[in-house]
């Protein structure tokens, strides 16, 4: 008994070294994700400084260019006006320009170096930023080892809490697959809806009626023939959506109005069997089609808002969780 104990002490303190080896590894993936968030912060900065400096810079070019042109023409004049008299009033512009050209070159050159000190702080920054992704793979990778380690081990003070959270994402992410269901099922029925209309659509309600009681077109008699499963395999599809989508609904909690379901099959069966041969009928029976494909192509809309809830849901979840283990 007192051996059992023993090895169970051993197993646990394995456990929680493991589990405080991983935290500190953690502490410090996010410390050096802080150092990126603070290096990004900084290229923010220096993007503006940047372009400050490279228009200051141009500024700069054309005062020196200015002063240089101003030394060659007063140079030029000197050349040509050694046997005046103002000679040495054209000597002395002469040092006066090439001491304002000087002077230019050097504020030129401060700002280059500025610069050039600016965009070797940006591509030391920038390359600590690009290792950003690394970094969040890396805290991931972490973040869920320590999960799988915690959800291992019953006597850890998350472990209910995580079991918990992971229970829900998993009904959430079955719910997903029966919203895929879902989905393939209404668009079998659009299909179907479709192919019906465009048949019920080829028919002339008075051309091919004769005069005693009888159908003429082959379109006509085979839709007389094939009401009845028409009408069954549109209520049969029709079930097996509503099935799904009750289920969906009432597990993310949305609320779907199903009325306009329910009385279809009692419309049309009518208009499809006791009166293919009114014009008034026939065109019932299209109209009631038109509608029940019309919500159906709805009914997809609101699946995909669905499939984005759940989502949204399983963020809201995975987040919480993750909280909760980098809490501890």
């Amino acid at each position: 008994m007192i051996f059992v104990s023993f090895v169970t002490n051993i197993i646990y303190i394995q456990f929680f070294g493991h589990i405080m080896e991983l935290d500190v590894s953690i502490k410090q993936v996010k410390d050096k994700l802080a150092a990126v968030k603070k290096a990004e912060d900084r290229l923010a900065v220096l993007h503006h400084i940047i372009e400050d400096c490279e228009i200051e810079l141009a500024i700069r070019r054309s005062k020196m260019d200015a002063e240089y042109r101003d030394v060659k023409k007063l140079e030029q004049m000197s050349t040509a006006s050694l046997y005046h008299k103002i000679l040495g009033d054209i000597g002395t512009t002469i040092e006066k320009e090439k001491q304002e050209y000087l002077l230019s070159v050097l504020q030129f050159d401060d700002v280059a170096n500025k610069i050039s000190i600016l965009e070797y702080e940006k591509k030391i920054l920038q390359a600590k930023v690009h290792k950003k992704n690394d970094l969040k793979e890396e805290l991931d990778r972490l973040i869920q080892q320590k999960s799988l380690q915690i959800s291992t081990e019953k006597n850890h003070l998350l472990y209910d809490a995580i079991k918990g959270m992971d229970d829900k994402i998993d009904v959430i992410k079955n719910l997903k697959k029966d919203i895929v269901e879902a989905d393939v099922l209404a668009q079998k029925l659009t299909s179907y809806l479709q192919d019906i209309y465009k048949g019920l659509s080829e028919i002339d309600p008075w051309y091919d009626w004769s005069a005693n009681q009888q159908f003429t077109s082959y379109s006509r008699l085979q839709y007389a023939k094939g009401a009845r499963q028409i009408v069954s395999n549109i209520d049969r599809l029709a079930q097996q959506l509503n099935t799904e989508l009750s289920d969906i609904s009432k597990e993310l909690n949305i609320r779907y109005d199903l009325s306009p379901f329910e009385d279809f099959v009692q419309s049309i069966y009518k208009a499809a069997i006791d009166g293919w041969q009114s014009s008034r009928y026939l065109e019932k029976a299209k109209s009631c089609i038109k509608e029940y494909q019309n919500i159906t192509i709805r009914m997809r809309t609101k699946l995909m808002d669905m499939d984005l809830e759940a989502d949204r849901q399983i963020q809201i979840i995975e987040s919480e969780k993750r909280l909760y283990i980098e809490s501890i």
